[in-house]
Order: structure tokens, then C-alpha cells, then sequence
């Protein structure tokens, strides 16, 4: 089930649901990765599950933003392979001494003591896998889709993709795949040399451009989400605007150390410069759809 402003209740349902099913058939349910959610739902649905986690886990105190914003890091650069579900379902297994050992918190709730739970979990999901081996590979050849489904998958994302680049102005996440689909059926414009130095000049230029750019990174954080709980929690008007402020300069200062990033492994040849000019090809065709759609 995936994350979206319209499903973000029934989500949480069916989060507490999935977490109470037996090993076997929770490792079999399909999960949402965090890095295909939306930046804001993620942290707004993380926020939640760490808060409610830490409470259970007789932590007494509120997590205090730059702790969570270094969790929320840590997480997304460590361990966005996960998904929200696998996340909950951790610090469930931590409670109920499922793990080999517990360990201590020491009433510290930071990116040392979350990233040890994750670890334990991966071992117990990895552990599980192994042991009903067959049993997995059983399910994973009767879940195979046939080819007529496999097409109607692949047009669904399509679609989505279209919706999602016209509300947006920007690929989602983990859509790379659909490049490679809309070439095999020819769909794109013809890769000769000429297009190819134009693919790789336009990509240099986008990135070199976005250095420096003061992006709305409020509505990365969902601003008006975090005042409303800060507020809640009896924190002064002033106090709110001293951390959203804060907040707001952080995300730029990590936004532009991260388009720099990526220009220097890619002059270093650290990083596949054909991967960004296959994204760029693939964002252009979207945008040419909608272009001609008007």
C-alpha cells in the first residue's frame, strides 16, 4: 500500500495491521520503500511512528528537532531501503524481545540506538528468509505477473509518472525503469551523437544552474504541519519561528552541498553522468506529452 495524502489515515491502519501478522506472511506482503514517498508525507508519517516508538519504549521526553532531523538523515541515507512498515515493525520486536539481546536506550533516543534496532532487524528479517527459503520461493513464482499484467503495470506507471512530473515539475523517485521501457518501444528521440552531446550539455547546464538556488524548502518540511504541532506542545510563538527559521536554512545549505555533491562525482567520474541524461530524456518526454496534451 503506498503513502499518500489521501490514504495517510488508512495507511496508519494498515501499518498496526501488517505489523501483527506472523514473520512468514508479514516478509511476504509487498512494502513501499521510503525513498518513493514524498519527502513531506515520509517525514510527517516517520515523525509519527518514532514518537509513538519511543514512547512505548519508556523513553520519557519529546525527541527534539535536531535530533530528529538527524534520525530522519540517517534513515535516508542509511537505510531508505526500508520501508515505514519494516521500521514500525523493528522497534516491535525490540519491545517484545524477539531480538537475540535487548539494548539499551539509556533514555536516548538518537541515530546510535535506532540504527542498532535496525540492524537486529535486518539479521531477524534475513534469518527468517532463510529458514522458509522454499516457502518464498514458492510465493515469488506464483506472484510473477504474466505479460498482459506486466504491460498493464508498466502503462499504470506511466501514467502516474505523467500526473506526478505535471503537478510537480520533476521525476519521482525510482522511475529510471520507464527510460528503458519507452526506448525498447521506440518512444524516444533517436540517440545519435548529436542528440547525446545535447542530452549531456543540457544535464551539466540544469545542475551547474540549481547550485545556489534558494528552493522552497517550507514545503519540503511541511511548515505549516510542524508549527501546528509545535504549538500543540505549549511552545511559544517566537520559540516556533527561532526553529522553523533554522530549519528553513538548513534544508538549503544541505540542498545545494548536495547539487554540489553531485557535480564533483560526476567531474571525478564518480558518478555515471549517462544515468542524469537518461533521467533528463526521460523527464523531457514527460514534459512534451503534457506540452502537447494542452
Amino acid at each position: 500500500m503506498e503513502l499518500t495524502n489521501k490514504t495517510s489515515e488508512t495507511f496508519l491502519t494498515h501499518l498496526n495491521k501488517t505489523c501483527n501478522l506472523a514473520p512468514v506472511k508479514f516478509l511476504s506482503v509487498p512494502k513501499q520503500r521510503i525513498d518513493e514517498i514524498e519527502y513531506d508525507l515520509f517525514n510527517e508519517a516517520l515523525s509519527a511512528i518514532l514518537t509513538k516508538q519511543s514512547n512505548f519504549l519508556g523513553i520519557k521526553g519529546l525527541i527534539d528537532i535536531p535530533t530528529l532531523e538527524d534520525l530522519i538523515k540517517m534513515i535516508l541515507t542509511c537505510f531508505k531501503h526500508l520501508s515505514l512498515v519494516e521500521i514500525n515493525k523493528a522497534f516491535d520486536l525490540e519491545r517484545y524481545s524477539q531480538y537475540e539481546y535487548k539494548t539499551e536506550h539509556f533514555q536516548l533516543f538518537n541515530a546510535d540506538y535506532v540504527s542498532e534496532i535496525f540492524k537486529k532487524f535486518e539479521n531477524w528479517k534475513n534469518n527468517n528468509i532463510k529458514k522458509n527459503k522454499k516457502l518464498f520461493e514458492k510465493k515469488i513464482e506464483a506472484s510473477k505477473p504474466s505479460q498482459e499484467e506486466t504491460n498493464k503495470i508498466i502503462q499504470n506507471a506511466i501514467i502516474e509518472c505523467y500526473l506526478y512530473v505535471e503537478k510537480h515539475n520533476k521525476l519521482p523517485n525510482n522511475k529510471l525503469y520507464l527510460y528503458y521501457e519507452l526506448y525498447k518501444k521506440n518512444q524516444l528521440p533517436k540517440h545519435d551523437l548529436a542528440f547525446k552531446e545535447k542530452v549531456k550539455k543540457a544535464v551539466f547546464k540544469k545542475l551547474y544552474k540549481s547550485k545556489g538556488n534558494n528552493t522552497d524548502s517550507l514545503k519540503l518540511l511541511k511548515r505549516n504541519a510542524k508549527v501546528k504541532l509545535l504549538l500543540s506542545k505549549g511552545m511559544s510563538p517566537d520559540k516556533v519561528a527561532e526553529i522553523v527559521s533554522k530549519e528553513e536554512k538548513y534544508c538549503i545549505e544541505m540542498e545545494n552541498y548536495s547539487i554540489k555533491k553531485k557535480i564533483d562525482q560526476v567531474l571525478k567520474k564518480k558518478q555515471d553522468i549517462q544515468s542524469l541524461c537518461r533521467e533528463y530524456i526521460l523527464f523531457q518526454y514527460f514534459k512534451n506529452q503534457i506540452k502537447n496534451s494542452q
